[in-house]
């Protein structure tokens, strides 16, 4: 008897029953089995058996045992493939869905983005054509003096109609000072403090020359952009 294994698990006397079952039969000449009653009286259990003739045998009740097991067996694993089964369609499901409304997030992001852009392009486009119909030189250069960027105003200072032509003669604004040591000083300044703030100076160009009021700011390692404002003539 298992007597400490839980009522569930219990199944009688199989030793006991295949020794009867084989004395019966040999005594008789003729096949028998015995049917076991199992009374789990924690204080005396016992087993009961019934002899009687019968066409069953021990092999044949081992093979059904086995296939009763097999079809256990396989009934368990039918139930955890479905289980599994079921867990794959529901996660490929959370990830359709995720797929869906992560493509709407970047869908409506995209959109978003787009009209940012829009809207940066139109702010550049204006403070591009400020710049330009600005009444103050406005340009980007070097710290050596090469022209990079500039607006109609300096242009006009060369007698020029396009930064095209200014950047095809390779102009250099260090050659417009009329005193030389004024760049020199401007430039200086410049890199140390990363601004030149309403400096007055001499320009001599091609078509204007005079006093002239100049503030730079450095925007980059070796770029500046910078402001011409021409002064009265006194």
């Amino acid at each position: 008897m298992q007597r400490n294994l839980p009522m569930e698990k219990r199944w009688g006397c199989p030793f006991l029953q295949g020794k009867i079952i084989g004395i019966f039969s040999h005594a008789f000449k003729s096949p028998c089995w015995a049917e076991d009653d199992c009374y789990y009286d924690s204080d005396n259990p016992h087993v009961t058996f019934q002899i009687n003739p019968s066409s069953t045998t021990i092999p044949r009740e081992i093979k059904k045992l086995r296939q009763a097991r097999m079809q256990s067996r396989e009934r368990a694993l039918a139930e955890e493939v479905e289980r599994k089964t079921a867990e794959l369609k529901k996660a490929q499901s959370d990830i359709e869905e995720y797929s869906r409304s992560l493509e709407l997030k970047v869908s409506e992001r995209t959109a978003e983005l787009q009209s940012i852009l829009k809207l940066l392009q139109q702010r550049t486009k204006e403070l591009n054509e400020l710049i330009e119909e600005s009444p103050i030189a406005i340009f980007t250069s070097t710290p050596d003096g090469k022209l990079l960027r500039s607006n109609k105003v300096l242009l006009s200072f060369f007698g020029f109609s396009s930064l095209e032509e200014v950047l095809a003669k390779n102009v250099s604004l260090g050659a417009y000072y009329v005193n030389s040591e004024d760049r020199d000083k401007l430039v200086e300044e410049l890199l140390t403090n990363g601004k030149v703030s309403k400096k007055e100076v001499r320009y001599k160009f091609p078509e204007k020359d005079g006093w002239l009021q100049l503030s730079m700011r450095k925007v980059q390692k070796k770029t500046a952009i910078s402001n011409l404002k021409v002064l009265p003539k006194t």
